[in-house]
């Protein structure tokens, strides 16, 4: 067993005895990450407070701030945590338990950092789901081949464009599918047939 690995079985046991569940069965989303940088701007203005959900695609930890990037099916974000302004027990969660690929529920306000980008400044952080095995490393760590059709969900985590093809594949076939559903077509699934049974 890696350091790693048990490193994160510990802080699954250490958020149990804080009275924090690591996989909560519920989550209060009210935007994708895409529909904040689409409205990003007036929602600057207004302050709106907004809830995202996603994994955590890096983590940069500097004194009482801390920065990640927030990733869904729809895009990423950075988001900010300060523990002037995020809660006690939010920012325990983020300074101690918090690692990448981990799922995490953030609410705040979208503000622009001093260099200009595009940010959510937490004001409340719920865990959804602790990752108990690390991510590998998207330069370094999953380019054979052979393990990335084995494994299609890393292939597909990691590889933006492979998850473009799986994309526009089910967009394909769903748009066959309703034209001739429009037509009074009927599906049908056939099994296939050979000569020798495989697995």
């Amino acid at each position: 067993m890696s350091s790693e690995y048990q490193d994160r079985i510990d802080k699954v046991h250490h958020l149990r005895k804080q009275q924090i569940e690591p996989y909560p069965t519920s989550v209060r989303r009210t935007h994708t990450v895409q529909a904040v940088l689409d409205t990003f701007d007036q929602l600057t203005v207004d302050q709106v407070v907004v809830s995202i959900v996603g994994r955590v695609r890096s983590i940069r930890r500097h004194g009482k701030s801390t920065f990640g990037d927030l990733e869904d099916q729809s895009g990423s974000i950075q988001w900010y945590a300060k523990a002037d302004v995020l809660d006690a027990s939010g920012y325990q969660l983020i300074e101690q338990a918090l690692d990448e690929a981990d799922f995490l529920e953030v609410a705040g306000t979208a503000t622009l950092t001093k260099r200009g980008e595009k940010t959510i400044l937490v004001s409340s952080a719920q865990m959804l789901s602790k990752a108990v095995r690390p991510l590998p490393s998207q330069w370094y760590g999953f380019k054979d081949v052979e393990d990335r059709y084995r494994k299609r969900y890393i292939d597909l985590l990691l590889n933006p464009e492979v998850r473009h093809r799986f994309d526009l594949r089910s967009r394909m076939i769903s748009a066959i599918r309703r034209y001739f559903d429009s037509r009074g077509f009927t599906e049908v699934s056939t099994p296939t047939l050979q000569p020798i049974y495989g697995g």
